[in-house]
């Protein structure tokens, strides 16, 4: 989901500015509550962000939760196009479309709801491990026909490929703009700039 559908990266920064804007809380004050709230666990959580926000910058956490609830109304606006634009063609075809996400699994749901994304998948994995992430995609694919494996970290699709041997086609996309930008080459897989260019294998 993250920096394959969805560009945190541009969401996160968007939501800094916001809180700049409207709260006057500056960019650094919401970096250190990220980085604190991270520090404490094992995954992002954006109300532990909050809370954490709240406190550093002094600001009433009703008035950041009420800021924040109006700027999430802007988050279908960071999916990535071309990653939209791929998942409105496969919902065309026939098959069953899945999606995998690491993290918090309320913080991952509430971004997945928020962006819009989720009414493409017939359903949703979470998992707070990179490990169970493939354990669960093992569990429900039984015996598949073809399997299409589209992802944007590297080491992660690997395990995926050791574990799934039946994987029929596997795309990483390599953004500039995310945490994966220079992917290494392998006969395993084939690096794509944007999910578009994966329309013509499909």
């Amino acid at each position: 989901f993250d920096h394959t559908i969805f560009n945190w990266y541009s969401a996160k920064k968007s939501m800094e500015t916001m809180f700049t804007k409207q709260l006057g809380i500056s960019p650094a004050d919401f970096t250190r509550a990220k980085d604190l709230q991270e520090s404490k666990s094992d995954h992002y959580e954006i109300d532990e962000h909050l809370k954490m926000l709240s406190e550093i910058s002094n600001v009433s956490l009703p008035r950041i939760r009420s800021a924040y609830s109006a700027w999430t109304k802007s988050l279908s606006s960071h999916a990535y196009k071309d990653a939209l634009s791929l998942l409105r063609t496969v919902a065309k075809k026939s098959g069953t479309r899945i999606l995998l996400t690491y993290g918090d699994r309320s913080n991952q749901n509430h971004f997945i709801r928020a962006t819009g994304v989720g009414t493409y998948f017939k359903s949703v994995l979470f998992s707070p491990t990179k490990v169970g992430k493939v354990a669960a995609l093992s569990k429900i694919l039984k015996r598949p026909t073809r399997i299409v494996f589209i992802n944007d970290d590297p080491a992660e699709t690997m395990l995926a490929i050791e574990k799934l041997p039946l994987l029929s086609q596997v795309f990483l996309v390599e953004r500039k703009d995310a945490k994966y930008t220079v992917i290494p080459a392998s006969p395993d897989y084939t690096v794509v700039s944007t999910l578009t260019e994966i329309k013509k294998f499909l």
